[in-house]
């Protein structure tokens, strides 16, 4: 690379997820104390690591990629941090993990720790070391450099960014990111700067001579990167068969799902066809399904538990070899499908396949099926703050082309809502507080008795000293969350506000009883949302929602729709609806199908079977490892009376085999595998004998029959969980007609 190159200065931002993430990790209040600071440090010691290495956001590790790639080539670049902890630093400095980020700050805080940090001094002080400056900041840490009105800076500066009004009047020369701009790049936007500056740096490498003319002409970057975009665009549409997906799919021009690659000739992938959707328009409720890769192959060999594709030789792939349920059984047993963004980022796999085929396609589904994207919650509940931000969470919506979009939240529910105290009996009989690290210690010393609370006397211990631990709701905890839920949901309604979005907000109210939910809920209308989403009521009794309902109702516009995460009670409908209920969601009845010990094939919603169990004899399972290591048989035994139970089951539902003789071998095998023989005989006899699968009128038990009703693997029991769908949105379509 040539000599006479401009030096030239990248600027970045912290990211939320660094290289390590220890409980000890620094907090905001640590950077005010410089004793405790250090002290902290000290025991941090083994994650410390430069700057540059610390950050693993997808806007760093994109923006690294290019800093390298100009490394390699020797050209003169450095990099410069704004960290929310650390302030403006080098990328060379070495740091230890830390949690604070000026995206969770109001503007007013920004500008105090900003100040503190010395960010804004530091920023201008090192401009003059370099030619030339690329900026990558979002919009709050863009504030932090405190960029007054009409500032002219000492060098060309260049900012990746939204259109900030902070850069009005200045010198500065803005390349936008905006959503346009992450469609075009294929980017998301949480790092799309970081992905037009690897791409900038790859061109800079190939003609050098860009940085002598972005130091003389800097406007000319919105030209160079225009060209870029362009040919971009014409080349994703050249490769549009591969595109991003996974290795050994591709799109298809005649349907929006995907094809087999490198297969057999002889093997014929199942036939794909876009299953009609008639909305519910006289509904006076929805019904949501949330989606959790509930799929089975529609070619599945039940004498011989194959799948289609093992005929073949080949590895079974749950996504391109099975069936949604709207698929294997030609018609929408719910009115949208719930679809949370951490179980898309479950895999690799699955988060290529969505970001490639966007969501409609991925379900295979055409786009008049309503789906309703969130977070999921449930998925970071444990963590401090939820691991999204709201302009990363609104981008996913568009470019994913979801219907309705709902806003960031943090659940408050027990579990992570407790504080635990510990208590000891003194001498005079009361009890006084103590350490964990103290109950623990004297919890194992003889002359204390662990009670689970306080008793009415001693004396029932042998006068021994009584020792317990309190669990009590911790208010300012459930606070911090409420706080964190309403601030991303006003965050989300401003930017949604700006641009012309095609999905409809909703916002996420959480609370801990009826007078929070119902704070939130009143803030929200004023916001201007006409939708809005109750969560962590999945555990709370029917009573208890009714009575936030009720609260709510008080304050709630005719207008304003509600829907309850988690919950489809059949037996409440009529009260939901009479309290502004419009729509829910629950796949309780679907994963009853498996997960319930009994209960778990449904006629009608009050009638309910158990599902006869005959595992797989296999050294895999448990209950057969079990008897084989305590020789209580042998493996070859076992299948023998596997199959003859599977056997006599088909016989059974051909009507050549009694009900009697059926359950004699059924309960043969069921007693080395089953729990309760005598439970299970009586409950197995009331499905024999009333043979449930061949009342119900849907195409599973009508092509399946028995099989359906047998407890056995994923491919019975998923198809039993739609069949439980079926009759369950059945049973919801008539009370909300």
């Amino acid at each position: 690379m040539q000599k006479d190159l401009p030096k030239l200065l990248v600027i970045t931002s912290c990211t939320g997820k660094k290289a390590s993430k220890p409980d000890n990790q620094l907090v905001q209040e640590d950077f005010k104390q410089p004793e405790l600071l250090k002290s902290k440090t000290e025991k941090l010691d083994n994650y410390k690591c430069t700057a540059e290495n610390m950050y693993t956001g997808e806007q760093h590790i994109r923006l690294m990629k290019g800093i390298k790639k100009l490394r390699e080539k020797q050209a003169n670049v450095d990099l410069w941090i704004v960290s929310a902890g650390y302030g403006f630093i080098g990328s060379n400095k070495e740091i230890v993990p830390y949690e604070c980020t000026f995206d969770t700050m109001k503007a007013k805080e920004i500008d105090e720790w900003s100040k503190l940090l010395k960010i804004p001094k530091d920023f201008r002080s090192v401009l003059g070391k370099y030619d030339l400056g690329i900026v990558l900041l979002g919009k709050k840490y863009l504030r932090s450099l405190q960029i007054e009105k009409n500032e002219q800076f000492s060098i060309p500066l260049i900012f990746f960014c939204s259109q900030e009004k902070q850069l009005n009047g200045s010198n500065g020369t803005i390349y936008p990111t905006s959503i346009q701009e992450a469609k075009d790049f294929h980017c998301g936007l949480v790092g799309l700067k970081g992905e037009i500056f690897k791409r900038f740096a790859q061109h800079v490498c190939q003609k050098t001579n860009i940085l002598n003319t972005l130091k003389k002409q800097p406007k000319e970057i919105v030209t160079i990167l225009n060209t870029m975009r362009k040919a971009n665009n014409s080349q994703h549409k050249k490769d549009k068969d591969l595109g991003n997906l996974p290795k050994g799919y591709k799109l298809s021009e005649k349907c929006p799902f995907e094809l087999r690659l490198g297969l057999p000739t002889d093997y014929k992938p199942p036939k794909r066809v876009e299953i009609a959707y008639t909305p519910r328009k006289d509904a006076k409720m929805l019904y949501f399904i949330p989606e959790w890769d509930d799929r089975v192959d529609p070619r599945y060999d039940f004498i011989n538990d194959f799948h289609y594709s093992e005929l073949f030789g080949l590895q079974h792939d749950s996504y391109r070899d099975d069936y949604y349920s709207h698929e294997l059984m030609k018609q929408y047993n719910y009115d949208g499908i719930l679809v949370s963004k951490v179980t898309i980022e479950e895999s690799k796999k699955k988060k290529q396949l969505v970001e490639s085929l966007g969501i409609h396609a991925y379900l295979r589904c055409p786009k008049e099926v309503p789906v309703m994207g969130d977070c999921g919650a449930f998925g970071y509940l444990n963590e401090y703050n939820p691991p999204y931000t709201t302009e990363e969470i609104i981008d996913y919506y568009e470019r994913l082309d979801f219907n309705y979009g709902v806003t960031i939240d943090h659940l408050i529910v027990p579990s992570v809502c407790q504080r635990k105290t510990y208590w000891v009996e003194n001498k005079n009989g009361n009890y006084e507080p103590i350490s964990k690290d103290k109950f623990e210690s004297i919890s194992k010393d003889k002359k204390y008795r662990v009670v689970k609370s306080p008793p009415k006397s001693s004396d029932l211990f042998d006068n021994r000293l009584c020792t317990y631990q309190k669990t009590e709701f911790d208010f300012s905890e459930a606070k911090r969350r409420w706080q964190i839920t309403l601030d991303h949901g006003k965050e989300f309604i401003n930017l949604y506000k700006q641009k012309k979005y095609n999905f409809k907000p909703i916002a996420a109210c959480q609370g801990w009883d009826a007078d929070s939910y119902t704070k939130m809920f009143e803030e929200y209308q004023q916001l201007g949302y006409s939708y809005i989403a109750l969560g962590s009521l999945v555990r709370s009794q029917t009573e208890t929602i009714i009575e936030i309902l009720t609260s709510i109702d008080k304050i709630r516009k005719p207008e304003t729709r509600i829907h309850l995460f988690g919950i489809g009670r059949l037996d409440a409908i009529s009260n939901f609806i009479n309290l502004g209920v419009y729509s829910c969601d629950s796949a309780s009845q679907l994963r009853r199908a498996w997960l319930s010990a009994r209960d778990n094939f449904w006629s009608t919603y009050d009638k309910r079977y158990s599902a006869i169990r005959v595992p797989q004899a296999k050294i895999g399972n448990p209950r057969i490892k079990k008897m084989l290591e305590q020789e209580r048989g042998c493996l070859q035994e076992f299948v023998k009376l596997e199959k003859a139970a599977l056997k006599a089951l088909r016989n059974f539902d051909q009507g050549s085999l009694s009900l009697e003789e059926t359950l004699k071998y059924v309960l043969e095998y069921d007693q080395f595998v089953g729990d309760n023989r005598e439970k299970h005989e009586r409950l197995y006899e009331e499905l024999l004998r009333d043979c449930p699968w061949k009342t119900t009128n849907n195409s599973i038990c009508e092509k399946n029959g028995i099989e359906v009703a047998i407890f056995r693997g994923n491919n019975r029991n998923r198809r039993r969980g739609f069949h439980n769908t079926h009759v369950f949105f059945q049973e919801f379509k008539q009370a909300t007609q």
